[in-house]
């Protein structure tokens, strides 16, 4: 397993987020707020200046994965994120060799690319450079197969999309792959990020999103849920190759539905 979240790095500190008391939303002043913001919404008493955000979000090591510079620039961070947490998975596990011989197939999804509108159409040099590449780092249909193509995997691409239920339809889908014989080893995660990191969200009477930055589950004072970033994936193997191969087992998909 690996991940990133707000405030954890780790799936070893993962833990520590369900601790009472915990809290995992940034609250941010109107001077912290992303500058790209408008003042009238920034000064809305209703817009709630709260989320939960990773760090980081802005580093990326191009060189390390064979990306140019000026193209790491105009991708997705949620591709790049996805990349390095699908890398470091492998790395952990012992996948990342190129004497494997596993097939090992991704299954994943991400959010909408809120990065696009301000930090990629206004730079139409760039764009024209790299013309067709710039789709295949900034559309969400590409996240599955850059992971395949920079870490050299051979296993099924598949990108998933069903809006909050996708990173368990993501595992549900590896499942199917591993009973097929389709994939010997699978990746199925998510990730969401949203930019500009430092913002919040306009609150609506009735609406789904809370008014005061918190969230309450199975409380009387719940006033709706705060949005965060982040991102996950986990390694799938048939049961009986993880106990022939003497891995580590965290847990046992008994079934999918």
């Amino acid at each position: 397993m690996e991940c990133n979240f707000p405030g954890v790095t780790t799936i070893e500190g993962f833990g520590t987020c369900s601790r009472p008391g915990k809290k995992l939303p940034v609250f941010f002043s109107t001077e912290e707020l992303d500058k790209t913001l408008p003042e009238n919404v920034k000064n809305d008493p209703s817009y709630v200046k709260a989320r939960g955000v990773l760090d980081g979000v802005e580093l990326f090591d191009a060189e390390f994965f064979g990306i140019s510079p000026r193209l790491a620039e105009l991708m997705d961070p949620q591709h790049r994120l996805f990349l390095e947490t699908s890398r470091n998975l492998l790395e952990k596990t012992g996948y990342l060799s190129d004497k494997r011989t596993s097939v090992i197939g991704v299954f994943t999804g991400c959010g909408p690319n809120t990065y696009f509108n301000n930090n990629v159409v206004g730079h139409k040099n760039k764009i024209d450079i790299h013309s067709i590449p710039v789709l295949s780092v900034s559309d969400k249909d590409y996240i599955s197969s850059r992971v395949s193509y920079h870490l050299n995997l051979s296993g099924p691409s598949v990108n998933i999309n069903t809006a909050c239920s996708t990173s368990l339809v993501a595992i549900a889908q590896a499942v199917e792959s591993l009973r097929a014989g389709q994939s010997d080893v699978a990746i199925a995660g998510g990730v969401a990020i949203t930019v500009p990191v430092n913002s919040g969200h306009l609150y609506e009477e009735g609406s789904m999103l809370s008014a005061d930055g918190h969230c309450r589950p199975f409380d009387a004072d719940a006033k709706g849920t705060v949005f965060s970033d982040g991102v996950g994936a986990v390694l799938l193997k048939r049961l009986k190759d993880a106990v022939n191969d003497g891995d580590t087992i965290y847990a046992v998909v008994k079934g999918v539905g």
